[in-house]
């Protein structure tokens, strides 16, 4: 599931004023075309990073990544930019591009990870961007930044924007895209909203809306899952990571597969995994994202992850990492 929706590199083409002559270089070797990057939902994304290096010697503008990530409105999103304004708040809103991000870029992963003050969404790259991860970053952040404002209807003035790499030469321009502080050399590209904020009622709430956009996003993602070789396994992990913790049991898992418990099981089994296997690597992610990332304590975290005890925390992380979790958030900090 390594594809990305077509609708960013549409939004190049506009900003630059290319035509399909005037594309045609930049899509050279590429498995898609001008016309069918204008007509097709997604691309592969080799296609895409190719495309962005090209465009990257066509135009010396540094501002382009910032530039298409403003203009990157709620609907640009198509069916999840509607769901996330017909959300009942931005805390539930939040919720939909963590458990929906792959229907639009299927090599990031979201989490959202409380913290003392609010939330932080913390953008997980699941290939190397290499020469593209300053664009694609600019583009997700703005394009971020535009969702949460739409929902609360103002700027995003006392949150914290991090990128994962050093300030870039147009670093001095960020203030003026960017509603809040910026910070650079940080692990993964994160958004930390502050708590007020992540309270907002959405103005475009809808409960008829937001339940059938849910549904349709769904009916999207498991469309895109069936060309995998492991549906019910990559089923699980997606479904389980796009959760907050305590993550959901097997019985509410095969609910969302709308099979039984006992049919997810055997389908897993004939892919070389169990669900509490995938279950454990799922804990395992949330709770090394929140030693590294959150200034929650150990025990908060445990409890957060759903343990019934700081000791049984302490027992599986040692397993997982040969340390315990106060050793590894020392070393991670």
């Amino acid at each position: 599931m390594h594809h990305i929706s077509t609708i960013y590199a549409r939004f190049i083409c506009r900003e630059l004023g290319l035509t399909a002559t005037s594309a045609e270089p930049l899509l050279a070797d590429a498995t898609v075309d001008f016309d069918q990057i204008n007509g097709e939902a997604f691309m592969p994304y080799q296609d895409f990073f190719a495309f962005l290096r090209r465009i990257r010697a066509f135009t010396p503008d540094p501002l382009l990544g910032l530039k298409v990530g403003q203009k990157l409105a709620p609907a640009s999103l198509g069916e999840l930019g509607h769901a996330i304004l017909s959300a009942p708040s931005l805390a539930q809103a939040l919720q939909l591009p963590t458990a929906f991000v792959q229907i639009h870029a299927g090599y990031f992963r979201l989490d959202l990870i409380p913290t003392q003050t609010g939330s932080k969404l913390v953008f997980v790259e699941l290939v190397d961007l290499a020469d593209t991860r300053q664009f694609q970053t600019e583009v997700m952040l703005m394009m971020s930044q535009n969702l949460i404002e739409a929902v609360t209807g103002k700027p995003l003035a006392k949150g914290r924007i991090c990128f994962p790499y050093a300030a870039p030469d147009n670093a001095e321009q960020y203030p003026h895209y960017f509603n809040s502080q910026c910070e650079f050399n940080a692990t993964h590209a994160t958004l930390e909203i502050p708590k007020a904020d992540l309270e907002i009622a959405s103005p475009f709430y809808d409960a008829i809306a937001w339940d059938s956009y849910q549904l349709k996003l769904s009916q999207q993602l498991n469309k895109l899952q069936q060309t995998s070789n492991h549906p019910y396994s990559d089923h699980v992990r997606r479904f389980l990571s796009a959760q907050p913790p305590p993550l959901p049991d097997v019985t509410a898992t095969a609910q969302s597969l709308n099979i039984s418990e006992r049919t997810l099981n055997r389908h897993l089994s004939r892919e070389g995994n169990n669900f509490r296997e995938l279950r454990n690597l799922a804990l395992k992610d949330y709770a090394e994202f929140y030693l590294r990332e959150s200034d929650l304590t150990i025990d908060a975290i445990a409890a957060q992850l759903g343990y019934q005890d700081f000791s049984s925390f302490r027992r599986a992380f040692k397993l997982w990492h040969g340390c315990t979790p106060g050793e590894f958030r020392l070393r991670n900090q």
